[in-house]
C-alpha cells in the first residue's frame, strides 16, 4: 500500500513533463523547391541593328523564400505573326536562345544583332532557374517588330535664331512612315556623364529650341524614333556639338510710322514692337534734303515729340527699334511734313 502512494506523484511528474516540454512535434514539412517567381519587367527594344532586351532578375522564390546564388537565365525569341495562334510547345520548339550579359546586380540585359530577326514579328520571353535548378514559370511574352534597319538622319548643325536655338539635320530619301527625330540637350558644363534632356520628337529636318538663352552654353545630340504597336526603335545618336547662342538679331522694324504737325512741334507715332527683349526706339530727322540725323534721346514708347524741329522746313522722319543687346533694326518707311 505504501509503495502504491509513492508512485502516483512520480506518475504525475511525468505527465507534467509530457505535455509542457518542448512542444508537440507536427508532420514533417517538405523541403524547399526553390523556384523564382517569374520575370515580371521583360521588356524588348530595336538600337539600330541591335535588340536590347532588359529584365530584372526575381528577388523571392514562389515559397517567398529569397533568391540565393546566381541564377540560371533562359531567354530567348521566336518569330511569330500577329494572327497566329497562339501555341506554347511550338513556341519553344521554334524559340533561339538569346545570350545575356553578366548581371548588373539585378539588372540582366541581352544585346543581340538584330539582322536575323529583320521584318518580322518576333515573342521575347525569359525563365529563371533558382539553385536547385528548378525554372520559374515563363514571363509573359513582349512582342517586337523588328525593321530592316532604316537610312539614318546625318548632317546635325546647331546656329544661333533669334528666338533660341535652331537644331537641323538631313532627312534620308526614303523615311519608314512615322519615324520622328529626337533632340536631346544638356548644359555644356555639366560632367561627361550626366545625362541629356529630350526635349522634342519632330517630322521635319529642324526644330528650334525656345527655351535656349543667349549667352550660355549648351550640347546637342538627335536620333531617329519610332514607336508604335509592337515596334519600339532607336537609332544611333548623331552629335553632340555644342554652342553657345548669340543675339545678333535686331527686332523687327516700326511699322505703321505717321507724323502730323502739332502745336510745339512734329508728332510722330507708330505701332508697339512686341520682343521680349526690346529696350527703345531711335528718332531720326532729316531737313531740307539733308543727312539723316539723330533727334532727341532714344524712347521706350511709340511716340516722340520733336520740339526742336524747324519751321517751314521740310523734315523727314524714320525710326528704328532696338533690344537689349544693341541690335538696331532697319529704318522704317519715311514720313514728311512742314510745319507752319
Amino acid at each position: 500500500m505504501g509503495s502504491s502512494v509513492q508512485r502516483r506523484p512520480l506518475l504525475a511528474i511525468l505527465l507534467a513533463s509530457l505535455f509542457t516540454g518542448c512542444g508537440y512535434v507536427g508532420d514533417p514539412l517538405p523541403p524547399a523547391l526553390y523556384i523564382p517567381l517569374p520575370v515580371a519587367d521583360l521588356s524588348a527594344m530595336q538600337e539600330g541593328g541591335t535588340l536590347a532586351v532588359r529584365f530584372t532578375l526575381p528577388a523571392r522564390t514562389t515559397e517567398d523564400l529569397p533568391m540565393e546564388g546566381s541564377p540560371e537565365v533562359d531567354l530567348r525569341a521566336a518569330a511569330w505573326e500577329k494572327n497566329r495562334q497562339w501555341d506554347e510547345a511550338a513556341w519553344e520548339r521554334e524559340a533561339v536562345s538569346l545570350r545575356t550579359l553578366p548581371p548588373e546586380g539585378s539588372a540582366v540585359r541581352a544585346l543581340v544583332d538584330a539582322t536575323p530577326f529583320a521584318a518580322k514579328r518576333i515573342l521575347v520571353r525569359v525563365r529563371v532557374a533558382g539553385k536547385l535548378g528548378r525554372f520559374s514559370a515563363w514571363s509573359e511574352p513582349v512582342a517586337l517588330e523588328v525593321l530592316r534597319r532604316p537610312e539614318e538622319i546625318r548632317g546635325l548643325t546647331v546656329a544661333s535664331a533669334p528666338d533660341g536655338v535652331q537644331v537641323s539635320w538631313t532627312l534620308p530619301a526614303q523615311r519608314t512612315p512615322g519615324m520622328l527625330t529626337e533632340v536631346f540637350r544638356k548644359p555644356a558644363g555639366e560632367k561627361a556623364n550626366a545625362p541629356f534632356a529630350r526635349l522634342a520628337g519632330v517630322p521635319e529636318d529642324h526644330w528650334i529650341d525656345r527655351g535656349a538663352r543667349f549667352g550660355e552654353s549648351y550640347l546637342y545630340q538627335v536620333r531617329e524614333r519610332l514607336q508604335r504597336e509592337d515596334c519600339n526603335y532607336t537609332g544611333a545618336f548623331l552629335g553632340p556639338l555644342s554652342i553657345t547662342p548669340v543675339d545678333t538679331f535686331p527686332p523687327a522694324v516700326p511699322a505703321d510710322v505717321a507724323v502730323v504737325a502739332g502745336a510745339t512741334g512734329a508728332e510722330l507715332s507708330w505701332t508697339r514692337n512686341l520682343e521680349s527683349d526690346f529696350r527703345e526706339y531711335r528718332v531720326y530727322r532729316s531737313a531740307a534734303g539733308g543727312e539723316f540725323q539723330p533727334v532727341g534721346e532714344p524712347t521706350p514708347t511709340p511716340t516722340f515729340s520733336d520740339t526742336s524741329a524747324p519751321r517751314e522746313v521740310a523734315l523727314r522722319y524714320r525710326v528704328t527699334s532696338v533690344d537689349e543687346a544693341g541690335n538696331e533694326s532697319a529704318p522704317s518707311s519715311v514720313v514728311e511734313v512742314t510745319l507752319p
